[in-house]
């Protein structure tokens, strides 16, 4: 079959199309004829790491976090899929054309919704949904604020807090194109991260509540900040460290002010938590999917041959929405 490996070429490593022998389904797994796959920001990183926990795994290694497209076979203790499904998984290994995944991770696409969709769902509305629900405790009528919420992670996060009834939606970013770009979809605050104080502005538009939920994709450099925009009892969510890992921490604050400061990553979830979060998410979201109430916001489509050309286009940080392979 066809897939996208991580090589190591006369130039460094890069992404390469071959072929390599195809999966087969465990006794818990699904196989998937894949269509599309979606990249994320982790992708960047052209090292083994970047697709296993293990630093010494040797070259070459498929690539790729998620996908969607059509089940060939299942293995004999899974249920709740048939040949046929239409899926979509968050499942390592899924730039191929076959996708061997556990079946905990698949989501039956609604047969409203377009693969090339569906592939553009796993990472960012798992991560975004686990973030605000799970462990940002979202209300209907909370105010949120979303640090670089231009981000597809953050895309959707604002997506999800719109269609759920946040009162108000303050995201932060560097972008003011991006920004007015996320206006139709829910954000009612822009605040550009360079020229404008993004504390004043919650503060203000809140009659000095403060936000209920932080969805954080920066860390370093909005600590203070955070903690000054936070509301009585608010619910803090470190999802990504984009401006660094480590900051100065005010925990009296903290204290006062008795938030939650939480921290998630999929990386060191077992197969139990990360399906938990699946099906979290597939309960609550999939009807709106299924009803064109949300839809991904994707950026471009670029064919498995041309995969350096979109990890390129990706490190330019200019795309708006999630960049889509196809197989």
């Amino acid at each position: 079959m066809k897939a996208l490996v991580l090589k190591q070429t006369s130039k460094g490593s890069a992404w390469v199309t071959d072929d390599v022998p195809c999966p087969e389904p465990g006794r818990n797994e699904i196989l998937v004829r894949a269509r599309y796959g979606g990249l994320n920001r982790a992708d960047q990183n052209l090292k083994p790491s970047t697709y296993s926990h293990s630093l010494d795994d040797e070259l070459p290694q498929i690539v790729g976090r998620e996908m969607a497209g059509v089940v060939e076979a299942v293995g004999k203790d899974v249920t709740g899929f048939k040949t046929g499904d239409r899926v979509m998984a968050m499942a390592s290994r899924s730039f191929a054309e076959h996708v061997a995944v556990d079946h905990r991770l698949a989501v039956v696409v609604p047969q409203a919704m377009d693969l090339k969709d569906a592939a553009a769902v796993p990472v960012n509305f798992t991560t975004a949904h686990d973030a605000l629900f799970t462990n940002g405790g979202f209300a209907k009528g909370d105010a949120v604020l979303i640090h670089a919420v231009t981000t597809s992670v953050g895309i959707a996060t604002v997506q999800l807090a719109r269609h759920f009834g946040a009162s108000h939606v303050f995201g932060t970013s560097s972008s003011t194109e991006k920004l007015d770009n996320l206006g139709p979809e829910g954000l009612t605050h822009p605040i550009h991260s360079k020229t404008q104080d993004f504390v004043e502005i919650v503060r203000e538009a809140t009659d000095g509540h403060g936000a209920d939920v932080i969805i954080d994709h920066i860390g370093k450099g909005v600590v203070g900040g955070t903690l000054e925009a936070a509301a009585m009892r608010a619910r803090w969510v470190s999802v990504g460290r984009m401006g660094g890992g480590q900051d100065m921490f005010d925990f009296e604050t903290l204290a006062l002010k008795r938030m939650t400061l939480a921290g998630v990553t999929f990386r060191t979830r077992t197969i139990e938590e990360h399906g938990a979060a699946t099906a979290a998410m597939a309960r609550d979201l999939v009807p709106a999917f299924a009803a064109g109430d949300i839809r991904p916001v994707i950026d471009r489509v670029f064919h498995i041959d041309e995969a350096m050309a979109a990890h390129a286009y990706m490190m330019s940080n200019a795309q708006f929405g999630k960049i889509v392979i196809e197989f």
